[in-house]
């Protein structure tokens, strides 16, 4: 079978009724919880549950198609890092927890990133110390989108066999520094030391690898709905600003700038598709074509993002204005997981280039 390159009449109505949601009720502004609550009423956070877990058994190209929807609208609610990443880990390591995700009353977060890891998955330094039957873990994890919402953090740590496992730690017993990410959305580090934690996987280092790729690829959808709306925003304006008594669009010059970015940003769709497919089919190159689906849309939003802010004029860089809002997301993306130079090494690596 070849791979899927055109949406179902089922994710047809849910890439319908999600941008229906952002045109309505999306805003930079709106309360996380509150979004959150629809999210779940709407069946978003399910669609990648198998039904037997109470889903609605989908897969990641459903989670693609909400994510792109969503980031149109720079929706700060952190749909991936719950209904992707989080729900690929509980799946592989503990799908009795799924049910209760699917419904919003808990929304897990993985924390995994450390200073230092460079976009590796398996470089972990915090430790995870075991006295009876309970668990402590020591360290650091940054840069958790969403932190300020989560119910619960799932944490990868060190166990004294030297395995990576997998640990849950309640929000109410975490030491959270929150604050705002360089593109606005509000995030947090955790600080362990000694904070209780309950285990959930002694070995767990291969679900967090496949959940780290799933990430990868639906936050590469979710940068394609941020790209393709700096695009129609320039677009827009080429066709409406005049400049010695025509619109500044009828200049071929930047007709061709305009063509340029709209070959990138399909160029950054196809990308992600294929990295759907690997993901779906756990191709041996999975992780590869993960690395590659990031490298590839973080290159293509840093051009959109740009042409579009120049394009603009000064106008692209105020507050004011959404397109420089885009822009500012677009490089937060290709700043995460170690920047896109790692995963070019990453690639590069598992390629054996």
């Amino acid at each position: 079978m070849g791979m899927k390159v055109l949406p179902t009449e089922e994710q047809v109505m849910f890439r319908d009724a999600t941008a229906r949601w952002v045109e309505a009720e999306a805003d930079a502004g709106a309360d996380m919880a509150a979004q959150w609550a629809q999210f779940a009423e709407l069946g978003w956070l399910m669609v990648a549950i198998p039904e037997d877990a109470g889903g609605l058994g989908g897969d990641v190209y459903d989670n693609a198609i909400i994510a792109e929807e969503l980031g149109k609208g720079l929706v700060a609610a952190p749909y991936v890092g719950v209904a992707v990443t989080a729900t690929q880990l509980l799946l592989a390591l503990a799908p009795d927890r799924l049910e209760a995700l699917a419904s919003g009353e808990e929304i897990p977060l993985m924390a995994h990133v450390e200073a230092g890891q460079g976009g590796d998955p398996s470089w972990v330094e915090t430790t995870a110390q075991q006295a009876g039957d309970s668990w402590k873990l020591t360290g650091a994890k940054t840069a958790i989108l969403g932190a300020p919402l989560a119910t619960s953090f799932l944490v990868s740590a060190k166990t004294g066999q030297g395995r990576i496992g997998l640990f849950e730690v309640a929000a109410s017993d975490a030491r959270l520094r929150e604050y705002l990410y360089f593109d606005m959305r509000p995030a947090g580090d955790l600080v362990l030391d000694g904070t209780p934690a309950t285990l959930i996987a002694e070995d767990a280092l291969s679900a967090i690898e496949f959940a780290v790729d799933c990430e990868h690829v639906v936050e590469s959808a979710e940068a394609v709905g941020v790209m393709n709306t700096a695009f129609e925003l320039t677009r827009e304006y080429l066709n409406t600003r005049q400049q010695y008594g025509q619109l500044i669009g009828q200049f071929q010059a930047l007709q061709h700038r305009l063509a340029d970015m709209f070959i990138e940003l399909e160029q950054a769709r196809s990308v992600v598709l294929r990295g759907l497919d690997a993901l779906v089919r756990n191709d041996t190159d999975r992780s590869a074509m993960a690395a590659a689906c990031r490298v590839k849309v973080a290159q293509a939003g840093h051009f959109v993002g740009a042409q579009g802010i120049q394009l603009h004029g000064g106008i692209g860089v105020t507050e004011e204005y959404p397109v420089g809002h885009h822009f500012r997301q677009l490089i937060a993306f290709e700043m995460r997981h170690g920047g896109a130079g790692a995963q070019v090494e990453r690639y590069a690596g598992m390629m054996e280039l």
